[in-house]
């Protein structure tokens, strides 16, 4: 049997809520990485566990690899490390599902907005697809960083193992 939780535009639950502070803490620009590049690698590392692969960094020294690396995972005053909490609350409740997905919900919001990753969240559908794995579509807007431009929009679909806990 396959749940599904989904939050749509209209859901009023975590869409609607505003990051008390609408000015971006400065973002820095990083071997060509922008603030909006690592959000997207952020939202990636939060939602499907994705850790960052060398192939994926233009073949950059190791050196650069250890900067994006600490600037991906680099959290903040609450959350020391930026990481995946879904397989840790599937160890919790791996017997039910739907608690699961409502719990896992909550806690991708709260990574998200907590971390700064985006200030809107438009679409956060998670799926059980087998006993182990989780589907997921995302789409959430960045803070506007700039008066004359419009706030960039990151969207993910992919799926995230539950049986792994790197951290």
């Amino acid at each position: 049997m396959s749940r599904t939780i989904e939050l749509t535009r209209g859901d009023t639950a975590a869409a609607q809520v505003k990051s008390k502070k609408t000015t971006p803490i400065m973002e820095m620009n990083i071997n060509g990485y922008t603030g909006d590049d690592f959000a997207k690698l952020r939202a990636k590392r939060i939602l499907l566990n994705e850790q960052i692969e060398t192939g994926n960094l233009w073949n950059r020294g190791s050196r650069d690899l250890g900067m994006i690396e600490h600037t991906v995972r680099a959290g903040n005053k609450v959350i020391e490390q930026i990481y995946c909490p879904l397989p840790i609350i599937y160890q919790e409740f791996k017997d039910d599902t739907e608690r699961f997905l409502v719990t896992a919900k909550l806690m991708c919001v709260l990574f998200l907005k907590i971390n700064r990753v985006v200030q809107h969240i438009f679409t956060l559908k998670l799926q059980m697809n087998d006993l182990d794995e989780v589907s997921i579509v995302f789409e959430g807007q960045r803070h506007r960083q700039y008066v004359n431009q419009e706030p960039k929009t990151i969207q993910l679909s992919g799926s995230c193992k539950l049986n792994s806990q790197e951290k």
